[in-house]
C-alpha cells in the first residue's frame, strides 16, 4: 500500500511503483519500525487510525482548525490489505426505504441546519444504493463544508460509474478537503469513464488532491492508466510530473515512452533533466527537445520490441 505524504511533501516515483503490476522485481524489504510505546496502566487501547485519518493528521490547519469529515463520525475504517475502502454492494431499495429516503431528500433540499444535515448522512449512511445520489447533489449545495465532506463519504467504496458524475460535482468544491473525499470516492471504480474525473483531480491545485488522484490513476487497468500518466508528466506540478515520469521509468513501452519524451518539454528544469537522462540510458541518444525525440522514435520504432530492447540485426 502507497502512504500518502505530508500535505507539502513530495510523491517520489519510488512509491509510485507500488501502485504498478509487477515487472519481475524483488519487493523492498520494509524498514524496520521502533516499537510502539507501552500504553499507560489502566489505560484504554485506541484503534489504529484509518488511511485517510493518519494523512489528515498532517493536514491540519496551522490555526490548529479544520473540518473533521475525514475522522470520526465520517471516516471509515480499511480494513482491506489494498487500503481502500470496504467495497458497497449496491442494490435496490425496498419501499420502506424508498420513503424515507425521498424524505430526507426534500429535507435536504430546504436549507437544514449542519446538526440536522449530518443526522441525515447517517441515516442515509445504510442505503446502499445510487438511488443516494440526489440525497449527496442536494447536501453538496450545504455551506458547511463537513456536510458536504460528509455527503461525498457516503460513496465510499462504491464500484458503479454512475457514482462518477456525483465526484465530478465534488472536485469543483472551494474547499480541498471536500475535492479529496471526492477523489476518495473513485477509489474503488476502475474503468474509461474515470479517467475524466482523474484529469480534473490530476491538475488540482492543492497538492494532497492531485497525488490520491495519481495513486487512483495507477490502479486502473493498463490502457487509462497510460492515458492517465501521460496526462500527469505533462504536468506543470513538478511533484506530480516526477511521480509520473518515475512510473514511466519502471515500465517503459512503445505505449509510454512517447510521454517520457514529452516530458522534454516539462517546465521544470528537474523534471526535462530526469527524462533527458532516463531516455538516454534506454536508447543512448542524446535527445534535446520532446520534437526531436518524437522524430527520431517515428523512424527507430520497428528496431525496438515491447520492451524496448533494439533487436537483433
Amino acid at each position: 500500500m502507497m502512504k500518502r505524504v505530508p500535505r507539502h511533501g513530495i510523491l517520489l516515483p519510488a512509491l509510485a511503483l507500488a501502485l504498478l503490476p509487477a515487472c519481475g522485481k524483488k519487493e523492498a524489504v520494509p524498514e524496520p519500525q521502533p516499537p510502539a510505546a507501552l500504553p499507560e496502566p489502566g489505560a484504554t487501547a485506541k484503534p489504529a487510525p484509518s488511511r485517510v485519518a493518519r494523512h489528515d493528521a498532517a493536514r491540519r490547519r496551522p490555526d490548529g482548525g479544520g473540518i473533521e469529515f475525514h475522522r470520526g463520525r465520517f471516516s471509515q475504517q480499511f480494513p482491506g490489505n489494498d487500503g481502500l475502502p470496504s467495497v458497497q454492494r449496491l442494490g435496490p431499495l425496498p419501499e420502506e426505504s424508498k420513503a424515507e429516503l425521498q424524505r430526507l431528500i426534500t429535507q435536504a433540499n430546504t436549507h437544514p441546519t449542519k446538526e440536522e444535515a449530518v443526522r441525515m448522512i447517517d441515516q442515509a449512511r445504510d442505503f446502499h444504493s445510487t438511488e443516494v445520489f440526489p440525497l449527496i447533489e442536494a447536501l453538496l449545495r450545504h455551506p458547511d463544508a463537513e456536510v458536504r465532506g460528509g455527503a461525498l463519504s457516503m460513496l465510499q467504496g462504491m464500484q458503479d460509474e454512475k457514482a462518477l458524475p456525483v465526484a465530478a460535482a465534488g472536485l469543483k468544491d472551494t474547499d480541498p478537503e471536500v475535492r479529496l473525499q471526492a477523489v476518495e470516492a473513485t477509489a474503488r471504480i476502475t474503468s474509461p469513464e474515470v479517467v475524466p474525473v482523474l484529469k480534473a483531480a490530476l491538475q488540482d491545485p492543492d497538492l494532497s488532491v492531485r497525488q490520491l488522484a495519481f495513486q487512483n490513476a495507477l490502479r486502473q487497468n493498463s490502457e487509462p492508466q497510460a492515458v492517465l500518466i501521460g496526462d500527469a508528466v505533462r504536468s506543470s506540478y513538478p511533484d506530480l510530473a516526477e511521480a509520473a515520469l518515475g512510473a514511466l521509468e519502471s515500465q517503459p513501452s512503445p505505449t509510454t515512452v512517447t510521454y517520457m519524451m514529452d516530458a522534454l518539454s516539462n517546465s521544470s528544469p528537474a523534471i526535462r533533466e530526469k527524462a533527458h537522462d532516463t531516455l538516454y540510458l534506454i536508447f543512448h541518444e542524446d535527445f534535446p527537445g520532446t520534437a526531436q525525440a518524437k522524430g527520431w522514435w517515428l523512424q527507430n520504432q520497428r528496431r525496438y520490441d515491447e520492451n524496448l530492447v533494439l533487436k537483433a540485426p
